[in-house]
């Protein structure tokens, strides 16, 4: 669900240019495409609406509990090609760690899969893949979340994303080839030589 008129048309586009970027990956899943959630690969449309795009934390939380917000298919659709390619896939959010169990429900309802299992290749192809049985449908190898519900206290986005990423390519040592986010606090930060997707986001900005 991604609305309608330019909004959706821009979706789409950054859904195509993802799905055929060129960039093959390296071998052993050792490539990582890092995905935010928000905005990215799910639309939280519906409870914007009824905010009347303003923010209540109460309302926010419990809408994240539910587990019910739609993907954003053009980004799915990516995200899966990606993955069959011989990408490994991650989520970094900016939800925090109380949300973990709802976030890996919605992700899961959404039709963007489960965590990797310990034994199963974290992609679709390569030579990783070929040694162990993959799924035939996309798993991603870790969601990060804040783990800190202190916001005052809390670091920029921009900051803990950074993080995030270089602790991603180091616990699985490999290297992180594209981001992929609504914010570009999901993006600075990366090597020049690090693809940056960019998604519209016409409703909020996180630094």
């Amino acid at each position: 669900q991604s609305g309608g008129g330019a909004y959706a048309d821009a979706v789409e586009t950054v859904g195509t240019d993802l799905s055929t970027w060129g960039t093959a990956p390296a071998a052993d899943c050792a490539s990582i495409v890092v995905f935010d959630i928000d905005e990215t690969v799910l639309s939280n449309l519906k409870v914007m609406v009824e905010l009347d795009f303003g923010y209540e934390k109460d309302t926010w939380n419990e809408w994240v509990e539910e587990a019910a917000a739609p993907a954003l298919q053009p980004i799915a659709d990516a995200y899966a090609a990606l993955w069959h390619r011989g990408y490994t896939v991650a989520f970094v959010t900016g939800r925090h760690s109380v949300h973990r169990n709802a976030t890996e429900r919605n992700l899961q309802t959404a039709g963007l899969g489960d965590a990797c299992a310990a034994d199963a290749p974290r992609c679709g192809s390569g030579s990783a893949a070929q040694q162990g049985e993959a799924p035939a449908q996309p798993c991603y190898a870790k969601l990060v979340l804040r783990e800190t519900a202190d916001e005052p206290d809390e670091e920029y986005a921009s900051t803990y994303k950074t993080r995030a990423r270089a602790a991603l390519a180091a616990e699985f040592s490999a290297t992180v080839a594209a981001t992929v986010g609504d914010q570009f606090s999901d993006l600075t930060g990366t090597d020049a030589s690090v693809k940056a997707f960019k998604m519209p986001n016409p409703f909020y900005v996180v630094l």
